[in-house]
């Protein structure tokens, strides 16, 4: 199977902020007494919600909310963008500010409550360590401000080229004297950087034919299939909970010791940035966690949550395509990905072409990648990149090809403009797709 869960490093400050961009509530301005409730007419998508049994070491979160009988969930609340800001950003209590503002005025001292509102110690501040990458954030806003859009892929390439020569510029007095210094320069300064972690975003997302069924299906059939992602996105981080989620103590942290659980915003989104159908959820896990003893707030033992991610991944590919042939009757079927790739487990019901007409995101990726694989082998003698290189090289594919986010739209019109998409390519009419009764079949090209 594939892997359909990734992992990436949350950086302290505004790591996070790409999860709550697209949020509902963020998205426009509610009207007097208006709620979001009815997310699929919404614009945007829906805000998070609390995941983890190291919720219950952070006590109530707010008035009047509570855990599930399992003590996991907090039930009758979401996540506000300042509860991101407090945890991922500041490395304190969600409710800090409100937790600060109760104690200030009486005799308890500002800082003092300021230190009773962090979880542990607070996050290094490593600001300043990165000149080059901080020029080219700058140059990259500026533009943005100019212009009214992301550069593309040659234009953000430039701007970071520009960024970097005037950055050498200004810390050695002079012009680099060639490319190859220059490059040396940046490369050196890139691994000297550091930057706080201040969590970890793991990506949960089914294979493209269980999106496209998703996106194209019924209301029964959609509702169904998001039950199933949602309860399987559950089980497997509660099965890391169980097995990776750590931390250590003493001298240079070589006890492991178990935690009361973590503490997770869960973020459902629904589709790629080039606005293909991708039902998938962003599960941002903070690195502080209580240690299960002694009641200390530490950081979580990441390597060894690194080294279970990939179980965790299979455990939710294969448990949602079970699901998902035992309670809505879809066949299987396993799909070469060719290029050497393990084969995936997909849907036998949403053909192959259509699948590959909703991943433009996939082949612009795919493209890019080629061409860093050709061009690491020119320089490196015709050496094939090993695994970590491969990966590295994929990373950076993602990053030369992404794009802005498309417009923000309700998830009821994203859904009939795929299914109008979906009858063009496959020779039809959108109401006619699919239909009820036919065991999923209409989807098949006419």
């Amino acid at each position: 199977m594939g892997i359909v869960m990734t992992l990436h490093v949350l950086h302290a400050g505004d790591g996070y902020s790409y999860l709550t961009r697209q949020v509902a509530a963020d998205d426009r301005e509610l009207a007097r007494g208006e709620k979001l409730v009815d997310y699929y007419h919404a614009h945007g998508t829906p805000p998070g919600h609390w995941f983890g049994g190291g919720l219950a070491a952070l006590g109530q979160m707010e008035h009047g909310t509570v855990l599930d009988e399992d003590k996991r969930i907090i039930t009758g609340n979401v996540v506000s963008e300042n509860q991101m800001q407090a945890l991922f950003g500041e490395g304190m209590h969600p409710n800090a500010d409100a937790l600060i503002s109760a104690q200030i005025g009486g005799r308890t001292k500002a800082a003092a409550v300021h230190r009773q509102s962090r979880l542990g110690r607070k996050f290094a501040d490593y600001a300043n360590a990165n000149a080059v990458q901080a020029a080219r954030t700058a140059a990259r806003e500026a533009w943005i401000t100019e212009h009214g859009r992301v550069p593309n892929t040659d234009e953000h390439r430039k701007l970071c080229a520009q960024a970097d020569r005037e950055s050498f510029t200004g810390m050695k007095g002079r012009p680099p004297s060639n490319e190859g210094e220059l490059a040396r320069w940046v490369t050196s300064r890139a691994n000297s950087a550091h930057q706080p972690v201040a969590g970890f975003d793991l990506v949960f997302t089914p294979p493209k034919s269980v999106s496209t069924a998703w996106a194209l299906g019924d209301e029964r059939t959609r509702r169904s299939i998001e039950r199933i992602h949602t309860e399987n996105v559950h089980d497997a981080l509660s099965w890391l909970e169980a097995n990776a989620v750590f931390t250590r103590r003493g001298a240079g942290g070589t006890e492991q010791v178990d935690t009361t659980g973590l503490i997770a915003t869960l973020y459902e989104h629904y589709d790629s940035r080039n606005g293909d159908p991708n039902l998938h959820t962003h599960a941002a896990i903070s690195n502080k966690v209580k240690t299960a003893g002694d009641g200390r707030w530490r950081t979580i033992d990441g390597a060894t949550l690194h080294r279970y991610a990939v179980t965790a991944s299979q455990r939710y590919n294969a448990r949602i395509m079970d699901q998902l042939s035992r309670e809505l009757g879809f066949s299987l079927l396993p799909r070469s990905t060719g290029r050497g790739r393990q084969d995936v487990i997909e849907l036998a019901e949403v053909p192959r072409e259509l699948c590959e007409h909703f991943s433009s995101r996939r082949r612009q990726i795919e493209v890019s990648y080629d061409a860093l694989v050709v061009e690491f082998r020119r320089t490196h003698a015709g050496r094939t990149p090993g695994p970590r290189e491969q990966y590295g090289l994929y990373q950076q594919a993602n990053l030369d090809t992404r794009a802005s986010k498309q417009e923000s739209a309700s998830l009821s019109d994203k859904r009939d403009r795929w299914r109008v998409q979906a009858a063009d390519f496959l020779g039809g009419s959108a109401r006619s797709l699919p239909c009820r009764g036919c065991g999923h079949g209409c989807l098949r090209r006419r």
